[in-house]
């Protein structure tokens, strides 16, 4: 399927969810934007600063920086609620960094066809090295900038890339970005967060059992390294895990290599140990249903 095809469907199916017609229809008029901008609203993504203006509400001209808490565009308090990355996380994920001005760089953008694109701000960082903001789907064209469908979004800011996937015949955003702590690639970790987009809301996707227990948030780990020191020496994990999405649900493949190294700075080191797992997650009723956690959790513990 060719990417321009494949964008047509997913824009086709995203007017569906947002009461919008597909093909080249006029928008539903009985749909009415959340937020718009009467600005000039040039094809294709908008411009970082146009979807500021849009999206945020209470910034400072001036220092650039938001009101306290921050709000969006419909004056809803930009807050992050349930678990980060873990179903109790620890107290680096709910350790906020102190603010600091918004701008451009802040911004992230992706077209997902129709004359609408993802949109995503980072307004407020953690210690933990992910960031929290308004997640929207703006539209050109109204006349000007609209917000169709908006939520808060909470994941890794560097090298961050939106997409619409389908779980179900639903459609799910995907943002996947890295956190790194430092100037080498293997400082750097990747990963994804999943919401679901119903009824113009974008809403954690987490990870359930069958009686409907957390087993995890929506967030997948894709690639990791972690040293940790054993008995006078040291061990290297690393995590590399792709995601595939279905009708029935999502696939989560995941490889982890641990080595064996005299000293932390080891390029490498005798491999002690390969594991692969591949996870079947059903979509059921609108969320994802597993029956054991992520490779990963379990051999960085020391369970196997």
């Amino acid at each position: 399927m060719t990417r321009e095809l494949r964008g047509g469907l997913l824009a086709c199916a995203l007017g569906g969810v947002l009461g919008l017609a597909c093909a080249h229809a006029p928008p539903d008029p009985t749909v009415a934007p959340m937020c718009g901008l009467a600005v000039e609203a040039p094809a294709g993504a908008p411009p970082a600063e146009a979807v500021i203006a849009l999206v945020l509400r209470g910034l400072d001209p001036v220092t650039r920086r938001l009101t306290l808490p921050p709000l969006d565009c419909t004056g809803t308090q930009i807050r992050w609620d349930g678990p980060v990355q873990a179903c109790a996380d620890s107290a680096i994920v709910r350790t906020l960094l102190p603010d600091r001005p918004i701008g451009p760089g802040d911004v992230v953008t992706a077209p997902v066809g129709g004359g609408r694109s993802l949109v995503w701000i980072a307004t407020s960082r953690y210690a933990s090295g992910d960031a929290v903001g308004p997640v929207a789907i703006v539209e050109s064209g109204w006349p000007g900038l609209r917000v169709v469908a908006r939520g808060v979004l909470r994941a890794y800011p560097e090298k961050l890339a939106l997409r619409l996937e389908r779980l179900g015949g639903e459609p799910v955003l995907v943002a996947e970005g890295e956190s790194c702590s430092g100037t080498a690639p293997t400082t750097c970790r990747r990963a994804a967060r999943l919401m679901t987009l119903r009824a113009g809301r974008f809403e954690p996707l987490p990870v359930a059992t069958e009686d409907g227990a957390c087993l995890a948030p929506g967030w997948f780990d894709l690639t990791r390294v972690e040293l940790q020191p054993v008995e006078g020496a040291w061990q290297r994990l690393t995590l590399n895990a792709t995601l595939t999405f279905g009708p029935r649900g999502l696939e989560v493949e995941e490889a982890v290599v641990v080595e064996s190294l005299d000293r932390p700075d080891a390029t490498r080191g005798p491999v002690l140990r390969r594991a692969q797992q591949l996870r079947s997650l059903r979509w059921v009723g609108g969320r994802l249903v597993g029956t054991e956690p992520a490779l990963w959790s379990r051999l960085a513990s020391g369970t196997r």
